[in-house]
């Protein structure tokens, strides 16, 4: 028999398991699983929240550039405790489909976006004054292309060879009959080490990669004939494009980017509600929710370290490998880190449904005796008792998500409100939160923990989630 404890402990060590080996992104929730925070990675997802007694999965599809984005996901809830979500036994299921639907550079432009603006005044120059491009020149027009894309490519190959290498070490430990989730830990710790102990092949081949891509711009726009008429304007324009991408100052490599997103949800539960004072026919009534709710939020991410020093030292290296020289003496400079501030507002059909208490109720249903012996028996249901209400809220959420450089991002900081502006049930919750974040991956949350103070009492949450 599977009693309510061994149920809480089952799902107390599931919470456990999760939290140890998620490895990808969990919004910066508070205790009721709340957040003004849109800034998601794409893929598939899961997230548990014990403390709002919810589990969430979903899939986002997004590109990572200008384009739209958009996810859907599905959220199961319970009245009772965390448990009730396994075993069933619940006064209160709740179901909610969201849907969300995003864009980023809102305010500040795409990398994509510089490099359009910054062609279309430069193409017109370039056909006007056609560049001279000695071998020397040429030599260091390719430099300068290599070393602006080289980043970006070493990066790609990375990912590549860390996935590649994953899928190799999954297969291995499958086939040596290791559990999934066992096989995952072990194929991403490893995965890791490999990727570290390959970083200079990696980075050689990006080099190499960037190097061809740069001479096969300047291939096409005729730069490599000496003899070379006037470009044509489309020439012309695979030139500005090139020399944008490597020179552009405006260009800031989304250190500074920002985000809109819309978020639409409908919300189905059915309650089992306990009126003591009404006639016994009456006294438990079931009570059907939809509910409904719209939100827009706006995120930006500030970048707190000088953009430009960064650039200065990062030529300054580039430069002296690109001379055989020894590396310069940069002076040590620890990363002020970065911020992430949020901002949502929102109107729903809600109810009180958290303030409600739960309580057994009992029927007895059978009777029977002998001179010895008296047998009963009683059906039992868990509702809830108080007064049932539904209103319309208008909740405005703020969020500043701090992450300290001396960390390296995977530490944040969370300071947060919680407002309802409607004219029932209207508060104002201030709160923190800490939250741990993937290597690399500052926007991933593995776990967090927040305290709150609403109404007069400190509300502790806890929120951990999974990627795939």
């Amino acid at each position: 028999m599977i009693t309510p404890l061994k149920r809480a402990l089952a799902c107390s060590s599931l919470v456990a398991l999760l939290a140890a080996v998620t490895c990808a992104q969990s919004a910066l929730q508070d205790a009721s699983g709340e957040s003004s925070v849109f800034i998601k990675d794409g893929g598939g997802f899961a997230r548990i929240n014990p403390t709002d007694k919810s589990i969430d999965i979903g899939f986002l599809r997004d590109r990572g550039d200008e384009r739209w984005y958009f996810g859907l996901d599905a959220k199961g809830k319970a009245g009772g405790n965390f448990a009730s979500l396994f075993s069933g036994r619940t006064p209160a299921p709740e179901a909610r489909l969201g849907f969300t639907l995003g864009k980023r550079f809102v305010a500040v432009d795409s990398d994509f976006r510089t490099i359009q603006k910054c062609a279309k005044t430069t193409a017109p120059e370039l056909l006007a004054n056609p560049p001279k491009l000695t071998p020397e020149g040429r030599e260091q027009f390719v430099e300068k292309l290599k070393a602006s894309r080289a980043p970006e490519l070493l990066k790609e190959i990375t990912q590549t060879r860390r996935d590649e290498i994953k899928q190799e070490l999954l297969k291995r430990a499958k086939e040596d009959g290791a559990s999934a989730t066992v096989a995952e830990l072990y194929a991403e710790q490893l995965a890791d080490k490999r990727v570290a102990a390959e970083a200079e092949t990696l980075a050689k081949k990006a080099d190499e990669r960037a190097e061809e891509e740069a001479k096969n711009k300047l291939a096409a726009s005729g730069g490599l004939d000496p003899n070379a008429g006037p470009l044509d304007p489309a020439g012309a324009d695979v030139l500005a494009k090139a020399l944008c991408a490597a020179e552009d100052p405006n260009l800031i490599r989304r250190l500074d980017p920002d985000w809109l997103a819309f978020r639409f949800e409908y919300t189905r539960a059915s309650y089992k509600l306990l009126n003591t004072g009404g006639a016994f026919a009456d006294q438990i009534r079931k009570q059907n929710f939809d509910g409904f709710s719209a939100t827009v939020a706006y995120n930006a991410l500030i970048t707190l370290d000088s953009v430009k020093e960064l650039r200065k030292q990062r030529e300054a290296l580039r430069a002296a490998r690109r001379n055989n020289l020894d590396p310069p003496e940069l002076t040590p400079r620890e990363s002020k880190g970065s911020v992430i501030l949020g901002i949502s507002l929102g109107v729903k059909r809600a109810n009180n449904i958290d303030d409600l208490k739960s309580t057994d109720v009992e029927d007895q249903i059978f009777t029977s005796s002998s001179e010895t012996t008296q047998r009963s028996a009683f059906a039992k249901q868990t509702v809830l008792r108080g007064d049932y209400k539904e209103y319309i809220a208008v909740p405005l959420n703020t969020d500043v998500v701090w992450y300290p450089g001396r960390f390296r991002s995977r530490i944040a900081f969370d300071f947060f409100t919680r407002s309802n502006l409607g004219s029932t049930d209207r508060k104002f919750v201030p709160g923190a939160g800490v939250f741990l974040t993937k290597e690399g991956k500052p926007t991933k949350v593995v776990g967090g923990i927040s305290l709150a103070y609403d109404d007069g009492k400190a509300r502790l949450g806890l929120v951990s989630g999974f990627h795939f």
